[in-house]
């Protein structure tokens, strides 16, 4: 919910980032960190982040969870924040929601 709220309050600045030809410098860096997000979560929660299945859970939930936000930020934010947070949540995949709150 606190990226989303940043992303709201960036807007301006986030729609012309990611409207750039040059897209894939942001975006490559809005993976990467959220990648270092999940794996220091999933670790304090007592997930081997280290295995096969467990690091492409986090690629897959990385780079989808992030394109959906830049299409969500790119088509005006008309979905309510807790919304896309919940529907982010319910479409990880099982080995990462199993450690989720």
């Amino acid at each position: 919910m606190c990226y989303l709220n940043i992303c709201q309050e960036k807007y301006c600045v986030l729609k012309n980032a990611y409207a750039s030809r040059d897209i894939n410098g942001l975006r490559g860096y809005d993976i990467a960190a959220t990648k270092k997000t999940y794996e220091k979560y999933l670790m304090i929660k007592g997930a081997d982040i280290n295995t096969e299945t467990m690091r492409f859970a986090i690629d897959i939930a990385a780079r989808g969870g992030t394109d959906m936000v830049i299409e969500w930020l790119l088509n005006g934010m008309k979905m309510e924040k807790s919304k896309m947070v919940c529907l982010l949540k319910q479409t990880l995949p099982n080995d990462i929601l199993k450690y989720i709150d």
